[in-house]
């Protein structure tokens, strides 16, 4: 296994957009005012 830093994980495992309303999501995690949805089965 590579060490990578998680940020550059996050990136391809969350769907970042612009900050939107807290709650629209179950999994949402603010990072630098981004709004970063995992990409999971439940919200594909």
């Amino acid at each position: 296994m590579r060490t990578e830093p998680k940020s550059s994980s996050l990136t391809t495992t969350l769907h970042c957009h612009p900050r939107i309303s807290k709650g629209s999501y179950e999994n949402e995690i603010d990072i630098t005012g981004t709004t970063c949805v995992m990409n999971t089965a439940e919200h594909h």
